[in-house]
C-alpha cells in the first residue's frame, strides 16, 4: 500500500519538495553571533520543558477522568443470610400442533425464601434452606380459563444441597419428596455449588464504572452461566445450549442501584423433544455497596421448532415472556 503511493506522480512531487525544504534549512547560513544561537537554545528548553509540563498534566487529567464514575462493591453472601425473591412471569404463547393452533396466556407467581446453611471454600453456597410461600400458576387457552395451578411445593420447606456430583433434596423434617417436587426443586436449584452458579452480580468489576459501557467480565459469566451443564441435564440428555451475541452493558444509577443492560441469544434443546430460540433482553438492578440483586426485569422473545427425532406433539410456536423479580433480605 505505501508502495503504491510513494509511485504515484503527486506523492513524487510533495517528497522532492519535502527533500528541498530540509536541503534549504541544511544550507542556511550560520547566525552572525553565537548569543543568538544560545538565547534561541534556552527558548527552545523553556519551550520543551513547559510542553512537558503540559503533557504531564493532560496525562494526570485523563488518569483521573478513567478513575471517576460510579463503583459497585461485591461481597459475598454467608451463612445465615436470608433473601426473599417475589416473581411475577406473564407469557403469550402460540402453539403450532398441525392441524391447529392454540393460543395460551399465562401469570405465575413464586415467592420463595432462601437461607444459607453453608458454603464453600470460594464462599459459593453450597446448602441452602428453601421455603416456597406460593408458586402458582393459572392459564387461559383459547380465552378459556383454566384451573389454577398450585404446584407441589407450596407451603413447604426443603433443604437443597450439592454433595459431589449429586443435588441431595430433603423435605423439611426429614420425609420423602415427591417426582413432582423433585423436578421443581432440581430446576430451580441445579446451579448450586457449582462453577456456573457465579451469577452477573459476582463478576461486577472492582473499578470505576461509564455509562454505556461494555461489560467484558460480565458478559464472560454470562455465557458460562447459560452454556454449563449441571449433573442432572447431563443424565437427562440435554444438549449444551449454544449462546450468541452476549452484551452486557452499565446503563448507569438509579439512587443506590447500579443498573445492567443484557441482551443474549440462546439456543435450548432437548433430544427428541423442542429446540427454542430465546432472545433476551434484560435489566439488573444491584446495590452498589454489596453488589446484591434487587430487581431483574427480562423479556424473553421465542420461537419452537421441533429438534431432530422429536416426538412432541408440538410442531412448532413462538411466543413473548415478561419476568419481573424483586428481592428483600
Amino acid at each position: 500500500m505505501h508502495v503504491m503511493i510513494l509511485r504515484s506522480p503527486r506523492a513524487r512531487f510533495l517528497l522532492a519538495l519535502l527533500l528541498s525544504s530540509l536541503l534549504a534549512l541544511g544550507c542556511e547560513k550560520p547566525s552572525s553571533s553565537g548569543k543568538k544561537d544560545d538565547d534561541d537554545s534556552e527558548e527552545s528548553d523553556k519551550s520543551k520543558k513547559s510542553k512537558k509540563a503540559e503533557k504531564e498534566e493532560d496525562n494526570k487529567e485523563d488518569v483521573e477522568k478513567k478513575d471517576t464514575g460510579p463503583t459497585v462493591t461485591v461481597a459475598r453472601p454467608k451463612v445465615g443470610d436470608k433473601m426473599t425473591e417475589r416473581e411475577t412471569e406473564t407469557s403469550d404463547l402460540v402453539l403450532d400442533f398441525g392441524r391447529r393452533e392454540v393460543k395460551i396466556k399465562s401469570i405465575k407467581e413464586v415467592v420463595v425464601t432462601e437461607e444459607i446453611l453453608e458454603v464453600d471454600d470460594d464462599g459459593r453456597p453450597t446448602k441452602k434452606k428453601v421455603t416456597y410461600t406460593k408458586h402458582v400458576k393459572t392459564e387461559e387457552k383459547d380465552g378459556k380459563k383454566e384451573p389454577e395451578e398450585v404446584a407441589a411445593v407450596q407451603g413447604k420447606t426443603y433443604v437443597v444441597e450439592r454433595k459431589e456430583d449429586a443435588l441431595v433434596l430433603t423435605a423439611d423434617g426429614g420425609g420423602p419428596v415427591s417426582a413432582a417436587e423433585k423436578k421443581i426443586l432440581q430446576k430451580a436449584h441445579k446451579r448450586l455449588g457449582t462453577p456456573s452458579a457465579t451469577s452477573l452480580e459476582d463478576a461486577i468489576p472492582n473499578r470505576a464504572l461509564k455509562k454505556g459501557q461494555r461489560i467484558p467480565e460480565m458478559e464472560a459469566a454470562a455465557t458460562v452461566y447459560f452454556t454449563a451443564q449441571s449433573v442432572e441435564d447431563v443424565k437427562a440428555g440435554k444438549k449444551p445450549d449454544e449462546v450468541k451475541g452476549v452484551k452486557v452493558v452499565f446503563k448507569g444509577v438509579d439512587g443506590d442501584l447500579a443498573v445492567f443492560g443484557i441482551e443474549v441469544e440462546v439456543v435450548t434443546e432437548e433430544e427428541g423433544n423442542l429446540k427454542g430460540i430465546v432472545e433476551l433482553d434484560a435489566d439488573l438492578f444491584v446495590r452498589r455497596k454489596d453488589g446484591w440483586p434487587m430487581r431483574v426485569e427480562r423479556t424473553a422473545d421465542f420461537e419452537l421448532e421441533p429438534s431432530e427425532g422429536s416426538r412432541s406433539i408440538i410442531e412448532g410456536g413462538s411466543g413473548k415472556t415478561k419476568t419481573t423479580s424483586v428481592y428483600e433480605y
